[in-house]
């Protein structure tokens, strides 16, 4: 009789051998019980070490997923009838009681075959391990320092070896480690030995087995030290020889006891995500008092290159500095800074990397004086420049904005005059590696947030990028044939991709309904999206190419199609560094810009600014652009937007946000990143001002980022509420909500939107919109400042645009006050929507954008 099946189909794609190991388990676990047959692909590693050869899989089963590691919760353990034909999907890491029971069947599932055991078990031997106490680490490193995935200092597990090394009887160390280069030397008091001290040539395979003889010793040790890894957890579960487990456990801050057999295999009770800080501040302080104990700049180098150095590194990488500091930290802090006030030397580095952990360069008080970097040591020099030039991930104070676009401004600067003025022939290669590096984590969009012609900044920080492209053999510069031209005018529109996101929204209405009679229209992506508008997207163009890894590959690709006209469709001073350094080339005869870049390029090669006479009118905006500004009319953006929507998935209710039928409910999708802490203020004073009213937020949108310090977030929030007398339970925080139609589910239940300032909505502002909700906007004088009340001239609803926070807080305050007023504009603002405003009308875009390009491309061609 056949039996059932049970598949995984996504086994050996979903984890690593220490969760192939706990998936593996389990399926063999749950058909043995149930009488069922398992199906998987084919396992190479499995059969090379312990000679399974499971059939593999002969038909699609529906799948269940197992999100959970609690047994109680498992819809897989707990059903009844026991499942059958199904494909399941998860990583099983149940507390290990629920393993204990099959103990010994377990062990054998994952018991060598006899010829790799025989191979590993004679360079035992050989290296006299058998007659030793055979004490195991496991420090894993490169692929670590996220989500439950900490990294531990080292000096946990040295603390640990102090106190049990003087008791052991004729003790070795052994490291498995994937950073042997990095651990090792912090070790070197115990002379540990590693795979590569065991003379094992293993039987030959089509992959690289070496990691197993470090998975083997583990499971023979006689006592072992784990990381919180399934790899070396599960080794302690087929160890059968060891008197002691022990693991690190962040919340004790050591290293504590286990039983394999009667623990969880990940500790989850504390997270370290990325983005996300966790409870760091114990770590963050031991690592400040190492530094600060230390006298000499040999002290200071050997510490930063080990163990503390990484720790320290890892610390950054969570962004710690962006979090409140204590009275505690506060106060040290204000004690070391000012031992580097005028500029970093070897007799104060220490002081300078103790605060490094809690604020970041911007943030000091100090003079950064450039001629002082040759007495940076070699050895610190580049993660010195990474973090002067790291920019916030968000701004947490009052002032922060200025104070960065000032201290970016005063670095740059002083740069640009060693690179272009006072040359050294002596230090080419010093500014080269600078200028290179400036190129590759120089960030522009915090400047975005500030209100300030960044204009004269940005022309200099292009030139060192330029500098840095040229000087690595680059060729920027490029001349076209100047033949008559004949036929279709060949447009070009680079973009990081084409899938669902607003570049491609704000970029579509361009090309979308563009006269195929007068343009050849061919797209480029950076990188491939499996989103089905990619393919929409390519329908009304001649082609969509992918371009090619590397950037002289890339841009040879664009310039062998001899376009026209590029527009540059993606952010050129944004976050993909792909696109700017694709950009600051000469591509096509002529090259634009559209809003989606916020502030000027500065680049030599962008020949123009397509706006509109709303967001940048003429002749006064000029002054923000290296670019020659050409409008279109009214905002000069259109996107591609649906009016019609599918159901939410999620339900909303007044009564979740705690709220009735008379409470006001001011609501807002401003990005996160816009939210400054000016802008937090000016909406604390507005709920101050109506007191039976919240604030609901979603600013966790995918568009800007995978993640977001989400509890960094509502930890300033709570602050500021807490400064103007209000509850912090009258802000509501949503994160990202899974759909548009979630997002004007919401939206309908509240009463008034409040845009953000300076970085005005536009793309945001229209689910709001949509649904007929009154809409406060602050206009300014540049275009990142003028988008949303450009979308409210072309709704015809100028009184919903302010130009100054009192006027603004005004005008939310009166619109609270007056329900019916808000009742009327809902009406007309849901019928203006429906009849198409400018900014929806793709084929009108279309048509100007269309007029617009031709007349470019024959001023150049005259």
């Amino acid at each position: 009789m056949t039996k059932h099946l049970i598949t995984m189909s996504t086994f050996g794609t979903n984890g690593r051998f220490g969760n192939q190991i706990f998936q593996y388990a389990f399926l063999k676990i749950y058909a043995k019980e149930h009488d069922l047959q398992v199906q998987i692909p084919r396992w190479p590693i499995g059969e090379y070490l312990f000679g399974h050869q499971d059939p593999e899989i002969s038909q699609i089963l529906p799948q269940i997923r197992e999100s959970s590691q609690e047994i109680a919760e498992s819809e897989i353990i707990t059903a009844n009838p026991p499942l059958q034909n199904i494909d399941i999907w998860g990583y099983f890491q149940y507390h290990t009681s629920y393993y204990a029971q099959y103990k010994d069947y377990f062990c054998d599932l994952f018991k060598p075959r006899a010829e790799i055991e025989q191979k590993i078990q004679q360079a035992w031997h050989k290296l006299g391990l058998s007659q030793k106490t055979v004490v195991c680490l496991h420090i894993r490193l490169k692929d670590y320092g996220f989500s439950y995935f900490f990294i531990p200092p080292f000096a946990w597990y040295v603390d640990w070896l102090n106190e049990l090394w003087p008791s052991l009887e004729n003790p070795i160390l052994y490291i498995a480690t994937d950073e042997p280069e990095t651990v090792l030397h912090h070790f070197s008091a115990y002379h540990p030995v590693t795979a590569k001290d065991l003379p094992i040539e293993l039987p030959e395979a089509d992959f690289n087995a070496d990691f197993y003889v470090d998975f083997y010793i583990l499971s023979q040790g006689d006592l072992v030290a784990i990381s919180n890894s399934t790899f070396s957890f599960a080794a302690c579960m087929l160890n059968q020889r060891s008197k002691l487990f022990v693991r690190p456990h962040l919340p004790s801050q050591k290293l504590i006891t286990f039983d394999p057999w009667h623990s969880e295999p990940i500790f989850r009770d504390v997270k370290v995500a990325a983005f996300e800080s966790g409870d760091l501040h114990t770590i963050r302080q031991q690592i400040c008092d190492r530094w600060l104990s230390l006298t000499t700049i040999d002290q200071i180098k050997m510490t930063y290159l080990g163990g503390v150095g990484t720790d320290h590194k890892n610390v950054l990488k969570l962004a710690t500095q962006d979090e409140p500091l204590s009275p505690t930290e506060q106060k040290i802090l204000d004690q070391i800074t000012p031992k580097f006030a005028t500029g970093i030397n070897p007799s104060n580095l220490q002081y300078f990397l103790a605060a490094m952990l809690y604020r970041r360069s911007y943030q000091f008080s100090w003079v950064i004086q450039i001629e002082q970097w040759a007495e940076i040591p070699d050895w610190f020099f580049e993660y010195f420049l990474e973090f002067i030039f790291a920019a916030p991930r968000y701004f947490t104070q009052i002032g922060d904005i200025e104070k960065y676009s000032q201290y970016i401004q005063d670095l740059i600067n002083q740069i640009h005059y060693k690179i272009f003025t006072a040359f050294s022939v002596n230090r080419e290669i010093q500014w080269k590696d600078i200028a290179i590096k400036l190129s590759n984590i120089a960030y522009r969009i915090p400047l975005s947030f500030a209100e300030k012609n960044f204009r004269d900044l940005v022309i200099k920080q292009t030139e060192i990028i330029e500098f840095a492209l040229i000087t690595t053999s680059h060729q920027v510069d490029y001349r076209f044939d100047n033949a008559p031209h004949s036929g279709k005018i060949r447009l070009g529109i680079l973009q990081s991709n084409f899938g669902y996101n607003s570049e491609t929204l704000a970029n579509l209405p361009i090309f979308e309904f563009l006269n195929q009679e007068e343009f050849d229209v061919i797209l480029y992506a950076v990188e491939k999206s499996v989103d089905p508008i990619e393919s929409y997207c390519a329908s009304p163009v001649n082609r969509l190419v992918h371009l090619p890894e590397g950037l002289a590959a890339a841009v040879n690709t664009i310039r062998r199609d001899h376009l026209d006209i590029l527009l540059i469709g993606s952010n050129a001073t944004g976050r993909n560094k792909s696109i700017e350094l694709l950009a600051i080339h000469r591509l096509a005869k002529i090259q634009v810009i559209n809003s989606v870049s916020l502030i000027t390029t500065g680049m030599r090669h962008i020949d123009y600014y397509i706006a509109g006479n709303l967001t940048a009118p003429l002749p006064a905006s000029q002054q923000y652009y290296t670019e020659k500004l050409v409008n279109l009319p009214g905002s000069g953006f259109c996107f591609k937007y649906p009016l019609t929507l599918p159901e939410p998935q999620l339900k909303f209710q007044r009564s979740d946000w705690g709220v009735n039928s008379e409470s006001v409910v001011f609501i807002s999708g401003a990005n996160f990143y816009k939210i400054i802490p000016e802008l937090r203020e000016t909406w604390a004073k507005i709920l101050q001002a109506v007191p039976n009213s919240i604030l609901v937020l979603y600013p966790f949108g995918a568009n800007w980022a995978k993640a977001y310090p989400k509890r960094s977030f509502a930890k300033q929030m709570a602050q500021v509420f807490e400064q103007y007398g209000l509850d912090s339970d009258r802000v509501f925080l949503y994160g990202n909500l899974p759909s548009q139609a979630d997002v004007n589910a919401c939206l309908q239940l509240a009463d008034i939107y409040l845009d953000a300032y300076p970085y005005t909505g536009a793309l945001s502002l229209l689910a709001p919109l949509q649904v007929g909700l009154p809409v406060v906007v602050r206009e300014g004088d540049i275009l990142r400042s003028r988008r949303g009340a450009a979308i409210l001239q072309e709704m015809g609803h100028p009184e919903l645009i302010t130009n100054s926070e009192a006027s603004y807080i005004q005008l939310a305050i009166a619109l609270a006050k007056d329900r019916v007023k808000r009742q009327g504009l809902k009406q007309h603002l849901q019928d203006k929507f429906c009849q198409l405003p400018p900014f929806l009308d793709s084929r009108v875009y279309a048509a100007a954008m269309g007029k617009l390009l031709a007349k470019l491309f024959l001023s150049r061609s005259q």
